[in-house]
């Protein structure tokens, strides 16, 4: 029982020194690094352009991506993780600067933007937003209080900064960077005003993309998106006029991801105005059908055709799609409308995507310019008043859209026609619609009713359209008389449907 309870004990110390090691050498190297500076500033070009953390390098770091950040908002706890520093060394003393827009940091700061590392758009605190610093995905530092939200605490450093000072924290002010064009000239200038490292190697990259497809808002075209920021974040300009907008960034070696281009955004938020690829081989279904950037590895031009995905600098004609939708059996009221709706509109609604029926024959129509592409859509009613709903994939018609049944449909470089009924797989052409025997009279009249008699008993559903297809009539009649004293005199289309047989008369009123 003695050398039981010895060999126990043995291997409880054995254990014990074990787990002792390991700890004090995540200790000693956890303390290579700590957070130096929390930054909130207010500089000109907005947005998350002022967002930035600064830390330093306590002794010399083999390998800087074991440490990481991450921002805890709102006082909702910590999110973990969100950014991992590069795989490069570093040596003690060094102050490393990670900033959302590195260029607009260094132009207020008065520091060289290749000295500052870019961040993902994780580092995105808003003054009252806790900070940790990440260790082997431990947390080994934390500024504020991850549970709690900053605002109107000590520790708040809204359109300001946080700085450490002998292992205190300092603050800058709440708002003290508003409405200032550089630290310096701020009513608290950045404590730290010396050389940041940046071990990383950076490589020039230029984005160019045509505009030929689209006409350019006011504000003019940015890059920006997915690893590059906001949808302002980088403005890029057309100096001799020809449509291609460009812009230079320096990125970091390695650097991927997604990102985009923007058609005159009004702010960093504004991601409707980006461009649409869904469907097109270029766009990533996984992050919102962004581009995709491959790993930087060399000074590199990208050239684009913005809303396609030519990668040569030119663009294509789109393909003009004419789509036609029987609604002779769905019983329009007066007053609604017919829209295509899809991944090449956005799934807008309403959005210059309404159909029309000039001649009054219960056929609607609309031709679109398409992308070549594979895209999901349907007709709708009134926006999304009602839509058609599909309960399985149809070979040719509808296909599986996460879950859900839409149709389906392939574009190529020619001019082609997609025509259905309504909620149907049943092509146009295929559709055997009985027309209705019918008679109006007198016809032309000048009476203030006619009387419309067909063979087919039921009620009559009845629409009067004008010569150029607006409907100015719409009534459901048990009897044959029709009160047509409201309109002027003039020729008139007559649209009569009962029991699902349906024809179109012209009428006279004089």
């Amino acid at each position: 029982m003695k050398k039981i309870i010895q060999k126990l004990i043995k291997s409880i110390w054995k254990s014990s020194l074990v787990a002792l090691t390991f700890l004090f050498g995540l200790s000693v190297n956890a303390q290579d690094l700590e957070l130096q500076g929390i930054i909130d500033f207010d500089i000109p070009s907005a947005g998350n352009d002022g967002k930035a953390i600064h830390v330093l390098v306590v002794n010399d770091i083999e390998n800087l991506s074991l440490y990481g950040i991450g921002v805890a908002n709102n006082g909702g706890g910590t999110d973990g993780q969100e950014y991992t520093f590069p795989p490069v060394s570093a040596t003690a003393g060094d102050n490393i600067l990670v900033a959302r827009s590195p260029s607009n940091i260094a132009l207020y700061l008065s520091a060289n933007q290749v000295n500052i590392m870019l961040a993902n758009t994780s580092i995105e605190q808003n003054g009252d937003d806790a900070i940790e610093l990440f260790y082997n995905g431990e947390v080994i530092e934390t500024f504020g209080d991850i549970n709690n939200d900053g605002t109107d605490q000590s520790w708040e450093y809204l359109d300001s900064w946080a700085y450490k000072e002998n292992g205190v924290w300092t603050y800058g002010g709440v708002a003290c960077t508003v409405d200032s064009e550089t630290s310096a000239e701020s009513s608290c200038p950045y404590p730290y005003t010396g050389v940041y490292v940046n071990n990383v190697e950076t490589f020039d990259v230029t984005f160019s993309v045509n505009t030929a497809n689209i006409t350019v808002e006011e504000n003019g075209i940015f890059l920006g998106g997915g690893v590059l920021g906001g949808s302002d974040e980088y403005a890029m300009s057309d100096d001799d006029q020809d449509g291609t907008w460009t812009v230079t960034i320096s990125l970091l070696e390695g650097t991927q991801g997604n990102y985009t281009f923007f058609n005159g955004p009004t702010s960093s938020s504004d991601w409707g105005s980006g461009e649409n690829l869904t469907g097109q081989e270029c766009a990533d279904p996984e992050n919102y059908d962004d581009r995709i950037l491959q790993p930087i590895t060399a000074d590199t031009t990208l050239l684009h055709c913005f809303n396609s995905c030519e990668s040569d600098g030119t663009c294509s004609s789109p393909t003009a799609v004419t789509f036609n939708v029987d609604m002779s059996q769905y019983g329009l009221a007066e007053g609604d409308t017919v829209h295509v709706n899809g991944e090449f509109t956005g799934w807008c609604g309403s959005c210059g995507n309404e159909m029309s029926d000039a001649d009054a024959d219960g056929i609607y129509t609309i031709t679109l310019d398409i992308n070549p592409g594979t895209y999901f859509w349907k007709f709708s009613i009134n926006a999304w008043g009602d839509q058609e709903t599909f309960s399985e994939a149809i070979d040719g018609c509808t296909a599986d859209n996460n879950g859900n049944f839409d149709r389906q449909i392939v574009i190529g470089d020619d001019a082609q026609t997609e025509s259905w009924a309504w909620n149907t797989c049943n092509a146009l052409s295929t559709v055997d619609i009985p027309v209705l025997d019918m008679i109006i009279y007198p016809n032309p009249t000048n009476e203030s009713y006619v009387t419309i008699q067909t063979p087919v008993n039921g009620v009559k559903y009845v629409e009067v359209f004008d010569i150029t297809g607006k409907r100015l009539i719409n009534r459901s009649l048990s009897a044959d008389t029709l009160d047509v004293s409201s309109i002027s005199s003039g020729l008139y289309l007559v649209k009569v449907t009962v029991e699902g047989q349906s024809k179109t008369s012209k009428l006279i009123i004089r």
